[in-house]
């Protein structure tokens, strides 16, 4: 029987390209009649798909790490306009569930070729695959009582097997290249691009569409997140070129500009991070960006005979100054920071009638996914009957989380936030050990791994993780940074023991034959 099997496994050459030209030929039929009807979505579709597996026949990189690069791009630079778009019309499907389900299929297809599982024997793992299994506890039922609320609020779980795609994509060579290349493109554009948008924002929401979609469409907090991210990730790089440099100043000068104190935070933070293990290019570039600003910003001032409380240094050292204003009582001056004591206030009555709501009625497993977390705030707030406030998510993953999955969520998140800080924390020691060494130790780890940190501490104040926009980039760039920070033993180990396995399959085939 196991014969017979492996000889109908392997078709006769003639019979399988008159398979392959019947296929071909009907297709060329349906793709000529789309676009004969002025549907181009499904020809483009079919030429990306054969150019992805073209680049992986000629052994580029895999297919899957193709589709991660172009989604991870697409997310930087097109943000909220990019979670938007679906290839199949007015279909709920976008790009983040088509990359998540055929990044998904691929790695699993590759792992059972391999005989190995797409995870790692390490603390992060553990933690994601937690966060996975606790997060999914309860969304058969929260499934049946909300619908399809329930599965979209679901996407703070189900984006976290992004880790485990990414992971395994890096570990091919071609793939680490485009992955990488992927990365400094988005970058690098990124600071030109939001410049863009700001000073033409009706070109990009009204002429630079797709059926009507911004292609696009820039979140505030979230570009901000990306620019920090991005001035790492180029700050690591082993080739600090004229132009990686300018646009790491150009990251930094940007971020600031969007004043966004979830973003200033994660930047602190990480910036705190590399100086502790001794490496200085982000203490020195945040120096020269703040420096060069602030002249440029008085100058302008005295030209213009403007106040300096009217300036955006001023705007920015209040939003800074506003992190510490808890009850949100404090007065501003600038224009820009009229608001921040009320978005504080505005955050806490949030927060409070979350922890209220899940302790009163489910204290263990929280309220649910699909349940309104906002239901009680807009009452509490005063927001009864506000049509323009439609946002479900209570700004804080942590809340978000307690909320959805109660003191259950809350161990998962703490369980995954010690396994990242032990990571980064491993990155950072191992780079200041290697700067004894050399002067220029291998900081593409640490890169990865400030990217996705800084998103993650972003998603501690504001809504980052509870949609792709933040999400495919967080997971992504963590489960690369997790295969980048492998020691050459470890990847030597790996390779034998998949030669081995190989082998051993080989074999057991001759045996059966």
């Amino acid at each position: 029987m196991h014969t017979a099997s492996i000889e109908l496994a392997v078709m006769d050459p003639t019979l399988r390209n008159r398979i392959v030209a019947s296929v071909a030929a009907l297709l060329a039929v349906v793709l000529a009649w789309q676009l004969a009807s002025g549907n181009p979505v499904w020809a483009i579709l079919c030429g990306a798909i054969l150019v992805i597996i073209s680049l992986e026949w000629i052994g580029w990189v895999r297919q899957e790490a193709a589709l991660l690069g172009l989604v991870l791009v697409g997310y930087i630079i097109g943000n909220r306009g990019f979670a938007q778009l679906s290839p199949f019309g007015n279909a709920p499907i976008f790009f983040g569930e088509i990359g998540l389900a055929f990044g998904l299929f691929m790695t699993l297809v590759r792992g059972a070729m391999q005989r190995r599982l797409p995870w790692r024997n390490d603390w992060l793992n553990r933690a994601v695959l937690l966060w996975i299994v606790v997060g999914s506890i309860r969304i058969w039922h929260d499934f049946r009582t909300f619908g399809a609320p329930a599965l979209r609020d679901f996407a703070t779980i189900y984006y976290a097997v992004y880790f485990f795609i990414a992971q395994a994509a890096n570990e091919h060579e071609g793939s680490r290249r485009w992955l990488r290349g992927c990365m400094v493109f988005s970058t690098t554009a990124l600071p030109l691009v939001s410049l863009l948008y700001t000073l033409f924002p009706d070109f990009f929401l009204t002429k630079l569409t797709f059926r009507g979609v911004p292609l696009i469409y820039q979140k505030n907090d979230l570009v901000a997140s990306f620019l920090f991210a991005g001035a790492f990730f180029l700050m690591s790089l082993p080739r600090q070129t004229l132009w990686v440099r300018f646009s790491t100043l150009f990251s930094l000068g940007s971020g600031l500009a969007w004043l966004s104190r979830a973003a200033m935070v994660a930047l602190l933070a990480v910036t705190g991070v590399w100086s502790w293990a001794r490496q200085w290019r982000p203490l020195r570039q945040l120096a020269l960006t703040a420096g060069v600003g602030l002249i440029g910003i008085l100058a302008h001032a005295a030209v213009q005979h403007e106040s300096f409380t009217e300036t955006p240094a001023y705007a920015i050292y209040e939003h800074l100054v506003s992190i510490a204003d808890v009850s949100g009582t404090r007065s501003y001056k600038n224009t820009e920071s009229a608001d921040s004591g009320d978005n504080n206030r505005f955050r806490l009555v949030w927060w409070k009638t979350v922890v209220d709501d899940t302790f009163r009625e489910n204290p263990w497993l929280g309220l649910g996914f699909g349940r309104d977390l906002a239901e009680d705030f807009v009452v509490n707030y005063g927001l009864w009957g506000d049509e323009s406030f439609n946002v479900r998510s209570p700004h804080s993953l942590v809340f978000t989380m307690l909320g959805r999955l109660g003191l259950a969520g809350l161990l998962a998140l703490g369980v995954l936030t010690a396994a990242l800080l032990g990571a980064f924390l491993h990155v950072a020691v191992v780079a200041a050990r290697e700067r004894r060494v050399t002067r220029r130790p291998s900081l593409i780890a640490l890169g990865w791994l400030s990217a996705a940190w800084v998103v993650f501490i972003s998603s501690w104040f504001g809504v980052v993780l509870e949609g792709p926009m933040g999400a495919v980039v967080f997971w992504v760039t963590l489960g690369i940074a997790n295969d980048e920070r492998r020691s050459p033993t470890e990847i030597e180990a790996e390779a034998e023991n998949d030669v081995r396995k190989i082998e051993e399959t080989e074999s057991f085939v001759k045996l059966v034959r």
